[in-house]
């Protein structure tokens, strides 16, 4: 946990820098909104299907741009007499870089701060047909690291392909696609 308070100061004290340095060419408001689907990997546990929504939040400038997000995936397995249902929901928000790149595809690098909310629950039943019921859950602050390409798919929608790795609730990672539907101008 010390490692992820460092990490989440430095990058507390690099967004003041970065904001301080480019105040004036700021664009940031709702920009647009979409979702993604994807397939997680998290550690310890089965893949499986995850989805999401994606709010664009403007720029700071041309080539660095904020984006809020929620992820959210659920998996069962069984261990031992056990059937086990672990469910993790992250809502954060992330700087990107956007690298100049010629054309109309836009790789981009990224990194940011997520609160992530993990319930487990399991159940079984023994040799006599007991049932037997135990759940936890917990929030832990989380960082979140991703990499991807944007494309504008038309005048009002832009395509996204990302790859994320998640620090923080179970860790995992996320290979997702999906539109964002811009807004205003």
């Amino acid at each position: 946990m010390r490692l992820q308070r460092k990490i989440a100061v430095l990058t507390a004290i690099g967004l003041m820098v970065v904001f301080a340095s480019g105040a004036d060419a700021a664009d940031i408001g709702l920009k647009g909104i979409g979702g993604r689907l994807g397939f997680v990997m998290p550690d310890e546990a089965d893949n499986t299907i995850g989805f999401g929504a994606v709010a664009k939040l403007g720029s700071l400038s041309p080539i660095i741009g904020f984006d809020a997000f929620i992820d959210f995936w659920t998996n069962s397995y069984d261990i031992g007499i056990y059937e086990w249902k672990y469910t993790e929901i992250a809502f954060g928000a992330m700087a990107k870089y956007l690298f100049p790149a010629g054309g109309d595809i836009k790789p981009y690098a990224g990194g940011g701060l997520a609160l992530h909310y993990g319930k487990i629950s399991g159940e079984s039943i023994d040799y006599l047909g007991q049932t037997y019921d135990t759940s936890d859950s917990d929030m832990d602050l989380g960082i979140h690291l991703a990499g991807g390409v944007e494309k504008a798919l038309s005048p009002s929608m832009t395509g996204f392909a990302e790859a994320k790795y998640a620090i923080g609730g179970h860790d995992y990672f996320f290979i997702s696609a999906g539109v964002i539907f811009k807004m205003g101008d």
